[in-house]
């Protein structure tokens, strides 16, 4: 690898580095870690095998896999839906890579085959690859091997490879191979894909993250094949639907019954014919269901197509005359099932795919997939600040913030962050005044690859545009997703030396802020009753509240430095602290939370 695709900013430069992501909501979806023995077994498949992946799983009966998974986001112009993903993460999220060497990493192992076809010589494998797709491309001391196994001699052969390096382009590539040797020509014959990966240099351990990435698609094995079959009578889509409501792929429902009218509804569906004639699309449309219960809310159809052979192919439209019913619900997901419908020979696995549309509490510029991370890294960008530019469709209170956190090797990241909100500055269009901060917001390693929730204490009016971001506690890496499949307008900004500059980097910050009148919490956040004395504290800290709550105190930079569970009047020992500004959180039984500054002498 080289670094990882992180994408960083530093004082001086941009720096592109490399990173992986595990996608927890549907782009990603991995298959558990197998470690069974290659011994072939008495069972044995018979021909033809054939798997585009398409059904978005790793096939028990065709497949063993060591690590690998499907991804649907993270290639570029897949021949169909659904692709195997290899990397430098196995599937519970551990890397398999050592700094500068490249090691085994992940697998795909096909069951044993049936092979005794003695001295024929029409038998092929095929396959398609692609190093690198939308992510970090593997380096020269990188490889995606294919090896087979001899049943005769309980042996593995490497009889083709592919090796990294900067001259590689993001695209997929045929392959077809000749099994003619008789010791594969018997029962109990495999093969298995092999990816080796490395972790790059040790010198700048946050920036770290998965990388060295291979995508394999179209595997077929059968007889009565020849070197120039390669032919694939298939028309597939080649991604889900992408919808968007405006720049937005999600918005709050009960923002959107106010303005749906006046939205311009985006669609894009991709798809590819991987025929070597023309082909015709009779159909192309979209069926939305509630998720809840499947029930059937519309069908939108999107027109009939002809394409020539060999074509990647999209259908756009960013003025579609669609508008979602008034739905009675406080909140929305909706099933997109993309369908397309040609020539009868045609398979149907690739032709049809589920996207999810949230009518929800939240905006969101992303699909849910991360194919980067972004941050800032480097001297000087202690307390850098990062924000996210939004636009209300109606004056609503912000309540909270969903952010999309990236894997990194041995969580190397900063554990706290500032949650910050600022207004829109109307003569440069950036960041403005700073209308709310809140320190000590923490990551949870245990859920690194996923949303994570944080809410503020008090509700905060919005109108119009606003920006939602965050200050950084060291000069480490605070790795957030970027996704990178449809880009936008860039919302994104940084303040590294006191000026707001437009980030140069493309992508979707992955950050959705949550609206809604009423906070996250049982009871009216006005009815906790705190006294917290002497303010500044020299030796001590009297803490008085009722009932029991969860204190803790965190540093001016975001370090927690004390975590008590205290009850009714508990004195605290701060005599050891460094002078300076703290911040003392409380969490009570009811869940409700509450901030204050505390200055020790």
């Amino acid at each position: 690898m080289r670094k990882i695709l992180v994408i960083v900013l530093t004082l001086f430069s941009f720096v592109i580095s490399a990173q992986e992501v595990v996608l927890p909501i549907g782009s990603f979806l991995q298959a558990p870690v197998q470690r069974k023995s290659y011994k072939a077994s008495g069972d044995t498949l018979a021909l033809p095998l054939w798997d585009d992946f398409s059904s978005l799983m790793i096939s028990d009966s065709l497949w063993e896999s060591h690590g690998c998974g499907i991804d649907i986001y993270g290639s570029i112009n897949p021949p169909s839906i659904g692709v195997v993903e290899f990397d430098a993460m196995d599937s519970v999220g551990g890397f398999y890579g050592s700094y500068e060497k490249s090691v085994v990493s992940d697998m795909l192992v096909s069951h044993p085959i049936n092979l005794f076809f003695p001295s024929d010589q029409s038998i092929y494998l095929s396959f398609m690859y692609e190093p690198g797709g939308h992510k970090e491309m593997p380096e020269k001391q990188d490889s995606l091997v294919l090896q087979f196994y001899s049943p005769v001699d309980s042996s593995w052969t490497t009889v083709w490879y592919a090796l990294g390096g900067d001259s590689l382009k993001p695209r997929f590539r045929q392959v077809i191979l000749q099994i003619n040797d008789s010791k594969y020509l018997q029962r109990g014959f495999r093969f298995r894909f092999v990816a080796y990966s490395s972790l790059g240099t040790a010198s700048f351990p946050s920036l770290v993250s998965d990388c060295d990435f291979w995508y394999v698609d179209y595997v077929y094995l059968d007889r009565n094949r020849y070197a120039g079959d390669t032919v694939y009578r298939d028309v597939a889509l080649q991604y889900p639907l992408q919808w968007r409501f405006g720049d937005y792929t999600a918005v709050p429902l009960d923002h959107y019954r106010d303005v749906a009218q006046n939205i311009n509804h985006h669609v894009l569906v991709r798809f590819r014919n991987n025929d070597g004639v023309g082909r015709t699309i009779d159909s192309l449309y979209v069926v939305f269901r509630k998720k809840t219960d499947a029930s059937l809310i519309d069908t939108l159809f999107l027109g009939s197509y002809s394409f020539p052979p060999y074509k990647d192919f999209f259908v756009k439209n960013d003025k579609v005359n669609y508008v979602f019913p008034q739905f009675t619900d406080q909140d929305v997901e909706v099933e997109a099932q993309t369908r397309l419908v040609t020539d009868n020979f045609d398979p149907v696995e690739n032709n049809q795919v589920a996207s999810t549309v949230y009518l929800t509490n939240f905006y969101a510029y992303d699909d849910g997939s991360a194919e980067a991370g972004y941050g800032l890294y480097g001297d000087g960008t202690f307390q850098a600040l990062v924000a996210a530019r939004f636009y209300t469709y109606k004056d609503d209170y912000l309540k909270g913030v969903k952010i999309f956190f990236n894997k990194t090797y041995g969580g190397r990241q900063p554990r706290y962050f500032y949650l910050m909100v600022w207004e829109n500055d109307t003569v440069t269009g950036k960041p403005g005044k700073m209308v709310y901060e809140k320190a000590g917001m923490e990551i949870d390693f245990d859920h690194l690859g996923e949303y994570q929730t944080y809410y503020l204490d008090t509700l905060l009016r919005v109108t119009d545009t606003f920006y939602i971001g965050w200050k950084k506690t060291d000069e480490q890496l605070m790795n957030v997703g970027l996704d990178l499949n449809d880009i936008r307008p860039n919302y994104k900004f940084y303040n590294i030396t006191g000026e707001w500059l437009s980030s140069s980097i493309e992508g979707n910050l992955m950050i959705r802020p949550i609206m809604g009148h009423v906070l996250n919490t049982a009871v009216p956040q006005q009815q906790m009753n705190v006294n917290i004395y002497p303010n500044p504290a020299h030796n001590y800290l009297m803490v008085q509240i009722q009932g029991r709550a969860m204190l803790k105190l965190y540093s001016v930079d975001g370090r927690l430095v004390m975590v008590r569970q205290i009850a009714d009047r508990q004195r605290l020992d701060v005599s050891g602290l460094l002078p300076g500004l703290y911040i003392l959180r409380l969490i009570d039984s009811h869940g409700r939370t509450i901030s204050k500054k505390i200055v020790v002498r």
